[in-house]
This record gives C-alpha cells, sequence and structure tokens, in this order.
C-alpha cells in the first residue's frame, strides 16, 4: 500500500467526558488493529470508572450516551484503563491514529498517561512506531483533490461538512452509532480505504511525509542545511472555512530543537502587515502570532506541507480562495525584507516568555505534563525509575507504595492522588484528610456548575426520553434529588 516500513496500524477514538484533556476523563476507548492493507486482526473496547475528584459535562452524557454508573459498573480504574489502552496502541513498525486523534484524543492518552507514571510518548515513540491523522487529509482532499468522493455541503452555512457521521452518510459507509468509540474507528477505517482507493497518490505523498524526520528532509536543502526558499501549501484551522483551512506558507526559520517551522502567511494582502509592531511595543495579550503574518507549525504532530503548485492544478486556488497575486505580492515582500527572520525570531522569544509566564502558578500537579518534559533529563530519568518501581510494587502488593518517595514535591502530590484513585484503603490518616481536601475544594468550585448544567439540560429536553434517561441516572449516580 505504500513505500514506508509499516507492518500494523492501530485506529482508535475516545469518548470523553470533556473536551480538557489536562481537566477532564476518558469514559470509553475502542481500538481495531489492522495490518498493511487496512484488514482487521484485533479489537479493543474497553470503560473508564469515574473518579470522586471529578464530574462530568452534562453534555457529554447526552452525547455519548454514557452515564457514570454505566462506566462504573463495567469500567475499569483508571491506572489499569490506561495501561491496557497503552499496551494495546504499541507495537514494532506501527501507526496509531485516529479521525482529528493528534489534536483532541492523542492529548488525552498522554495527560492520562502522565498522571498514572506511564510515559506519554512511548507508545508512538520506539519499535520504528509512529503516529497520524486521517481529518487533515481528508481537508487536504476536500480541497485540493475532490474527485471521487462525495463531499457533504451545508448550503445555508455555505461549507463543506467533515464531520465523520456525514462524510460516511454521502458516501454509503457503515456508520451505525455516531459518538460510539468503536463505530467510529470503523468509520475511520472505511474513509481511509475510500480515500487511498480514489486519492491514492494524495495519500502516498502526505502519508510518506507524517514524521518528523521525514518533514525535515522535505524542508530543508540537502545541499546548505538551510530551509528551503520555496513556497508551501498547509492544512490549518487558523485559515478558516473561507479557505477551506488550507494556506500558503513561505519558511522563514526553525527553532533550536526543530520542534516547530515558523512560516509567513502568503495568503493575506501584503499591505494587513505593513504596519507591524515594533518589538518593544509588542502586547502579546492583545496580538497573536497569526496577527502579525507568521504560522507557527508543530512538526511532531503530522502536519501537512505539500508543495505550492498544487493549487494551480485544475486551478485549485480558486475553490479555496486564494489569490495567486497576493502569494506573489508577499514573496517579494519578503525578498526586500531581510531582518523579517530577525523580527520573527524576536517575536518568538516573546511569545515563548508571555506563554510561561501563564502557566506558572499551577497548585495542580496534574495540569503539569509540559512543564514536566521541560525539566532536565537527569531529573526525568530519575523520576522514570521511581514510575516504574511504583508499577512494579504495586503488581506485587499496593501497600509497598507508602515507602516510595519522588524527590519532586509536585510528583509526590501526584503520587498521593494515584495512591488515592487506585487503592484508598492504603493511605494514612494524613493522606486521607489531604484526599478528602481535595475532593471537597473540587466539589465546592465545581457542583454548582455540574448541577445548573444538568437542571438546564433537562429543561432543553424535557420531552427526550432518551436523554430524561440519562439525566436521572445520573441524577442517582451522585445522589441528586429533586
Amino acid at each position: 500500500m505504500t513505500n514506508t516500513v509499516i507492518e500494523t496500524f492501530t485506529f482508535y477514538d475516545l469518548e470523553t467526558y470533556g473536551t480538557d484533556p489536562k481537566r477532564d476523563r476518558i469514559v470509553q476507548f475502542a481500538g481495531i488493529k489492522t495490518d498493511a492493507n487496512l484488514n482487521p486482526l484485533e479489537k479493543l473496547v474497553l470503560y473508564c470508572r469515574p473518579q470522586k475528584d471529578y464530574l462530568p459535562s452534562v453534555e457529554a452524557i447526552t452525547i455519548t450516551g454514557i452515564t457514570p454508573s454505566f462506566a462504573d459498573k463495567n469500567g475499569l480504574s483508571e491506572n489499569q484503563f490506561i495501561e491496557t489502552v497503552l499496551n494495546f496502541l504499541s507495537g514494532v513498525n506501527n501507526c496509531v491514529l485516529g479521525y482529528n486523534s493528534i489534536k483532541f484524543d492523542d492529548e488525552f492518552i498522554r495527560n492520562t498517561a502522565f498522571r498514572n507514571f506511564f510515559s506519554p510518548y512511548a507508545y508512538n515513540s520506539f519499535n520504528n512506531s509512529s503516529r497520524w491523522d486521517v481529518y487533515p487529509l481528508v481537508r487536504l482532499c476536500c480541497a485540493l483533490s475532490p474527485e471521487g468522493i462525495n463531499w457533504p455541503y451545508d448550503e445555508k452555512e455555505e461549507r463543506y461538512i467533515l464531520k465523520l457521521e456525514k462524510l460516511s452518510q454521502s458516501n454509503g459507509l457503515t456508520h451505525e452509532h455516531a459518538h460510539d468509540a468503536l463505530s467510529d474507528v470503523i468509520a475511520t477505517i472505511d474513509l481511509l480505504k475510500l480515500i487511498i482507493t480514489k486519492q491514492r497518490q494524495t495519500f502516498n505523498f502526505v502519508f510518506s511525509h507524517r514524521t518528523k524526520r521525514q518533514l525535515l528532509e522535505y524542508i530543508m536543502d540537502s545541499r546548505s542545511g538551510s530551509l528551503t526558499s520555496r513556497a508551501l501549501v498547509t492544512v490549518d484551522s487558523s485559515f478558516g472555512p473561507e479557505h477551506m483551512f488550507i494556506g500558503a506558507v513561505f519558511p522563514v526559520l526553525m527553532d533550536e530543537t526543530a520542534s516547530y517551522l515558523y512560516c509567513w502567511n502568503l495568503i493575506e494582502p501584503v499591505e494587513n502587515f505593513s504596519n507591524l509592531p515594533e518589538l518593544d511595543e509588542l502586547d502579546c495579550s492583545a496580538v497573536t502570532l497569526q496577527d502579525l503574518g507568521i504560522i507557527k507549525i508543530k512538526l511532531s504532530a503530522c502536519p501537512i506541507l505539500v508543495p505550492y503548485g498544487t493549487l494551480s492544478k485544475n486551478n485549485r486556488h480558486e475553490r479555496v480562495n486564494i489569490n495567486p497575486e497576493t502569494v506573489s505580492a508577499n514573496l517579494k515582500f519578503l525578498s526586500e525584507n531581510d531582518q523579517m527572520k530577525e523580527y520573527i525570531s524576536g517575536c518568538i522569544s516573546k511569545y515563548r516568555e508571555y506563554f510561561k509566564s501563564l502557566s506558572r502558578g499551577s497548585t495542580n500537579p496534574e495540569l503539569g505534563l509540559y512543564d514536566y518534559l521541560s525539566k532536565s533529563k537527569e531529573e526525568r530519568d530519575a523520576n522514570q525509575r521511581i514510575m516504574n518501581q511504583i508499577h512494579a510494587e504495586e503488581k506485587k502488593d499496593p501497600l509497598l507504595l507508602e515507602r516510595i518517595r519522588f524527590n519532586d514535591r509536585d510528583m509526590n502530590e501526584l503520587l498521593l492522588r494515584y495512591k488515592a484513585r487506585n487503592y484508598e484503603y492504603i493511605l494514612s490518616d494524613e493522606e486521607r484528610d489531604e484526599w478528602n481536601r481535595i475532593i471537597a475544594k473540587y466539589s465546592a468550585d465545581n457542583s454548582g456548575r455540574f448541577l445548573t448544567e444538568l437542571n438546564d439540560v433537562f429543561i432543553q429536553n424535557e420531552k427526550d426520553q432518551r436523554i430524561l434517561s440519562l439525566l436521572k441516572e445520573t441524577a442517582v449516580f451522585y445522589g441528586i434529588t429533586g
């Protein structure tokens, strides 16, 4: 199917009780492992039990149809759940993928792994494993390679609707239950098969340029070792539906770790950037990088980068509302302003410091995945040895966790929460008091929101027996009457 060395694909989808991967929780996982030709090999469906220090989104319950009481009866504890999930996602020469998985599902997996002392990246970083996402490919095909596929269009909104269930309906694909994780996985596999059949060349190019290493080889000049001096086409939400989320960019610089590529936006009129603020006057709280004409591309997030000439095929630039003359004017602007690279570098430094300042002061260690990753390698390695010890000891006897301590205060607080959620009976009196304080604070901060949402959803759906049944079951589970 492709010239890359992939033996298996692992498609997966999550149903969650909210949209914030740091604070909200996974309730359902479904995955199907296939061979290189997308023939199913094995599947896994799991539920995760709710926790005492968390209240779900009521709307999420009505969308998924999964109540906390159902998950409690049929699910695993979060540590068992995520360990099973990570084992299923891992493999040799394996690619993990989903539908909008990189920006959503992957973030939930990583944060869940982190608070349960598993490596957040191991499942797609070792043994020649990788990750990918079908959704950006769908956006690219809809915009630039639409032939052979029916694309649902909303006449009122004047835009294409790329929701999985709509695409399945339009193309006669099986999708029995939208927002059921297993149904979504099956639909994703069928949709990818359709794209490969109808647009194999597009698929092959994008898939063979999915990893950071492959992208670096593509955007770097092998002779000079510098960034390519050519325009590229990318897919990103920042370009908006008016451009079908397609943009033309010019690479300007890359950060020192080769993690981010910073590009100039070629599709906005160049006069929009004629009065850029001086660096010392730049207000990062009021102005975004995009406002400055700078597009930030994370190379590890499998971005799509294809030749600019793709837009000329069948006048696709008209389909995505990109004016070639505007692109040319931007390229001329860059060529005449040698200081733009220095300016963009200065902007990046200011924004980096600004976002660092926003992340400081969090009292909840569970929100600190990316802060944790910024620690030195020595600190992370030392912590990883203790994390490995946690999982080794708990399999022998959870009581052995009492003797484990980190040299890091936040990690010790994380350990307290881990023990409380999974082995509450081993807590000391002091730890139990702290755990009860954590629960009480969470309840004080969130129970009002939860009750209001429960009431509002009831009023909005008082004639919908399915939703009323879900709400009643949820209320009973949390001991709510009236």
